[in-house]
């Protein structure tokens, strides 16, 4: 089999139910063989699974596994993991070479209603960061579980807690970290709305020269305090559109107050401050940021 050139391979487009099918093979492979450990019954029967899934789509886009088989000779953990697991499961063994993360993720805390979703959507609108979804990860295994049949709400939350007891706390997000060395011919620039535990945010801590140049955990919020706060944030929770709106100030309380630990947990890991104050305040907050990464407004 031919290998490709880099020019050549970034063209290649990946679908994200393969994507996540690679990544979660390489987090089975890497549980498989930790040196002396017991032998993982569950991550065994992922990597079975998932091996058996990626050799079917393989065999109908044999340019899918060119394109992997070049980008896993990179010397990168993860490209070399990748290259280890494909040896597995199609016998071709893969030449290294060098290779390291690049690109930039920036990654959102903050209290139910304080702005995240609306900072999200001007870095997606205004400067060209690609979303990524953490729940995404269980969505597309639930479906390949089913024989790629739409799973219920109940179904997508039995398996995040599966691949949780199985891989860690983390999983979700080391799965999608994981993808962003198989799709960024495409992508340099990654976001994640609404970092909620201690754990996920302490890994995007890790991230810079890993997988890629620059990570970073903004945390926003009104710049109120206590009630002042609260009445700010239902206010406008009352004009969004998602499961936690349409609940009265009691409700709004006990949904917040569930969350509030997880993200103070995870708010000592914040590189910057963004206060949703004021409009062109935050706008103008967030242009700042990007700036001091060398990002301008609708860049390339």
């Amino acid at each position: 089999m031919s290998r490709m050139t880099n020019c050549e391979h970034k063209s290649v487009a990946l679908p994200e139910e393969l994507l996540v099918s690679l990544a979660l093979l390489q987090e089975s492979w890497e549980v498989l063989n930790v040196p002396n450990s017991v032998r993982n019954s569950e991550a065994e029967s992922y990597f079975n699974f998932l091996g058996l899934a990626v050799q079917a789509t393989f065999r109908e886009n044999p340019q899918f596994l060119s394109y992997l088989l070049d980008l896993s000779g990179y010397q990168h953990k993860n490209h070399v993991l990748l290259g280890e697991a494909l040896e597995e499961i199609t016998g071709i063994k893969v030449a290294p070479s060098e290779g390291k993360g690049s690109g930039i993720l920036i990654a959102s805390t903050g209290r139910i209603a304080s702005g995240k979703g609306t900072f999200s959507k001007i870095l997606e609108s205004d400067y060209q960061f690609h979303p990524l979804e953490m729940s995404n990860v269980a969505v597309i295994m639930a479906a390949l579980s089913q024989g790629n049949k739409l799973p219920d709400r109940s179904q997508i939350g039995a398996v995040a807690r599966e691949l949780k007891k199985t891989f860690g706390p983390t999983i979700l997000l080391r799965t999608l970290l994981r993808t962003l060395f198989l799709n960024q011919g495409d992508y340099s620039r990654f976001m994640i709305d609404g970092v909620r535990n201690e754990p996920v945010a302490k890994s995007i801590k890790q991230l810079p020269g890993d997988v890629t140049q620059n990570a970073a955990l903004v945390g926003i919020h009104t710049g109120k305090s206590g009630e002042a706060d609260l009445h700010e944030r239902y206010s406008r929770s009352k004009f969004r559109g998602n499961t936690k709106d349409g609940v009265d100030f009691d409700e709004f309380i006990a949904l917040d107050t569930k969350e509030k630990q997880g993200i103070s947990d995870a708010w000592q890991y914040v590189d910057h401050e963004i206060v949703n104050d004021d409009e062109d305040h935050f706008l103008n907050q967030i242009e700042t940021l990007m700036l001091m990464y060398g990002i301008d407004y609708l860049s390339e």
